[in-house]
């Protein structure tokens, strides 16, 4: 299960959790409301749709589709190539073909720490970036 699916689980039962003390008066609407970081009028809205539907119309169905705004890895590269040549930017991005394609220096985290830094090709000949994203054999 990923994270966003997780977080997404825990905000629905953090509703469902007020929503049931909300009906058992042990908070009022409200009190409900702001546990929650929303408006009185969104939690009464969520609890119609909940009544109405169940669990299922909390969950966002966006979750696992590609974004109608994602652009392809080629018109990044040809971005790159063409206009922000002479830019310094700092590009977070998990596809090693886009890094390799527009990048002359790459620093690779795992965990949150730096296991090499470089030219694409001394990175990719990294024993440590072979070792945690292509495993040790």
């Amino acid at each position: 299960m990923r994270r966003t699916e997780v977080l997404q689980g825990i905000r629905l039962m953090k509703f469902e959790e007020n929503l049931d003390r909300a009906r058992t008066r042990d908070l009022r609407q409200g009190e409900a409301a702001s546990v929650l970081g929303v408006s009185e009028g969104t939690f009464r809205r969520w609890r119609e749709r909940y009544d109405a539907c169940g669990a299922e119309v909390h969950y966002d169905r966006r979750l696992g589709k590609v974004s109608a705004r994602r652009v392809p890895v080629d018109t990044v590269i040809d971005l790159f190539d063409t206009r922000y040549f002479d830019f310094t930017a700092l590009l977070i991005e998990h596809n090693m073909r886009v890094i390799i394609g527009v990048c002359e220096r790459i620093r690779v985290l795992d965990g949150g720490r730096t296991i090499a830094r470089g030219t694409p090709r001394e990175v990719q000949n990294d024993p440590a970036v072979i070792t945690a994203y292509l495993g040790s054999g």
